[in-house]
């Protein structure tokens, strides 16, 4: 089983880390396992998206692919141990059609891959649910209890549509929980975008 690895946030690296980001992003499409590997390989920026999560402060503790109980891996996991809070992170490719698709109908679907992100979540959750309370649960999240949260990061903010899909995407996210945890969906633009954000915000402290 894959466990945590405990990190301390350097905002130095993070600025290197997410200009390799950026620079991916250039590119029209970027595949899973790409991604997959850049997180993996940027220990600092894969932190740093804590800044998306339900942290008061940066998490201290993350895992990519992360063997749940033998059941399940998860693409990437952020936790703080002073809050027992974990963020549960499912990456998709970063394709301008992996939020909708295109169909003959006037309104378009959403995507497969979307809805295979968030049907893993669910099965992570649910796994969660079932061992909670198990020593292996204790074991693996060195608590009996954790918060958790959990996010679906996919396509492009060129796949948007409209300011229509915006607002469906919108009302998804507010109205649509798993066993009481709220879904969070970004597009790989938009989670640059934040973390750029809040990492220019912390220079000017």
């Amino acid at each position: 089983m894959k466990r945590f690895q405990q990190h301390q946030i350097k905002l130095r690296q993070v600025e290197a880390e997410l200009d390799l980001l950026e620079q991916r992003l250039k590119k029209p499409v970027v595949g899973e396992r790409e991604l997959l590997r850049l997180f993996s390989d940027c220990h600092d920026l894969t932190l740093f998206m804590g800044a998306t999560g339900p942290f008061t402060g940066f998490p201290d503790l993350y895992a990519n692919e992360l063997d749940l109980f033998g059941d399940f891996t998860c693409d990437l996991v952020l936790g703080s141990k002073a809050e027992k809070a974990f963020h549960f992170i499912e990456l998709e490719d970063a394709r301008p059609e992996s939020l909708f698709k295109q169909t003959n109908r006037t309104t378009p679907d959403w995507s497969p891959r979307l809805e295979h992100g968030c049907s893993q979540l669910i099965d992570w959750l649910w796994k969660l649910d079932e061992q909670r309370g198990q020593p292996s649960f204790e074991q693996l999240f060195h608590s009996r209890s954790i918060a958790v949260s959990c996010m679906v990061i996919t396509g492009r903010d060129a796949g948007w549509g409209g300011a229509r899909e915006k607002a469906r995407l919108a009302w998804r996210q507010n109205s649509v929980f798993i066993n009481g945890c709220k879904v969070s969906i970004l597009t790989y633009d938009e989670l640059a975008s934040k973390l750029r954000y809040r990492l220019d915000s912390l220079r000017q402290l």
